[in-house]
């Protein structure tokens, strides 16, 4: 199960080392590694291949040696800000993400997801006026990679109801990223017993998606 934090509005007055411990210190909330290990690893990357994503965003991603699935950390800007670091055009979003070095393929897919998500035109306008985290969170996963499934009694969703998410075999690679119970953030686990009501966004594969809808909606 992967996970995505967000740190929202954040200063624009902050510079990339400031912005790098925020995004660390959620990290190793999950992560079974050290601050200094992620911070030597996101800073060697950022040196060896940091670029623009596209515009208004960059993504700095490692892959190190664990036995733990995919994270993520979403950081947005209060405002386009500059970034030396980073790009030679101003920023809005920032993207972290750390994945085990066993699932390279998984790593690849999230990124090129990631990818082609925020090359849309519509991106960044939706990115700076989202309400909330959730908002963020989804317009990532929002496209055919994506779908949010309520657990609804007497649908097919309810079929999850009173199940851990590690008894759950989801189709192919796909990822819980993302569990809203009664408008608050769930911080998704295998051991997260699924209640009526929730609403889970899972990210996979297109055809992975479908199967989902087909088996769930």
């Amino acid at each position: 199960v992967a996970q995505a934090f967000v740190i929202d509005q954040v200063d624009p007055s902050l510079k990339y080392s400031e912005i790098l411990e925020m995004v660390i210190a959620k990290l190793v909330e999950r992560l079974p590694c050290s601050m200094d290990m992620l911070r030597d690893r996101f800073v060697k990357a950022q040196q060896d291949h940091m670029l623009p994503f596209t515009e208004g965003v960059s993504l700095n991603h490692i892959r190190i040696d664990i036995d733990h699935p995919s994270e993520m950390v979403l950081v947005r800007l209060t405002q386009p800000t500059f970034i030396p670091e980073f790009s030679n055009e101003p920023l809005s979003a920032l993207i972290f993400l750390v994945s085990p070095v066993k699932n390279a393929t998984q790593h690849l897919r999230i990124l090129a997801h990631l990818a082609q998500v925020a090359d849309d035109t519509q991106f960044l306008s939706q990115w700076k006026q989202a309400a909330d985290e959730v908002e963020l969170k989804e317009i990532l996963l929002r496209d055919e990679r994506f779908i949010s499934l309520t657990l609804t009694p007497g649908r097919p969703s309810g079929k999850l109801i009173g199940k851990a998410l590690k008894e759950i075999s989801f189709p192919g690679n796909s990822l819980v990223a993302v569990i809203r119970r009664a408008e608050e953030i769930q911080i998704p686990h295998g051991n997260t017993i699924l209640l009526e009501g929730d609403q889970v966004s899972v990210i996979g594969d297109p055809k992975d998606i479908t199967t989902i809808r087909e088996l769930y909606l």
